[in-house]
């Protein structure tokens, strides 16, 4: 059952993740004092988070209710 509400997920957000495919077209490399390379991601770190957490309290709710019944 999760897996088919992953499934339906992606299909509906999938201009969503063909973009974040897309993160390192967007993000911009910065020399460190070191004179090392470092990739910079212009998305905050909320929404990044927000990308993550959300979607797993719901798996972790649909796999409670899931073993409940």
């Amino acid at each position: 059952m999760v897996g088919i509400y992953l499934l339906i997920f992606v299909a509906r957000h999938h201009k969503e993740f063909s973009e974040s495919y897309n993160k390192i077209e967007n993000s911009v490399m910065s020399r460190e004092n070191t004179g090392a390379l470092h990739r910079v991601d212009p998305k905050p770190t909320s929404t990044k988070l927000i990308n993550v957490i959300i979607p797993s309290i719901l798996s972790f709710i649909a796999a409670w209710a899931w073993l409940a019944n």
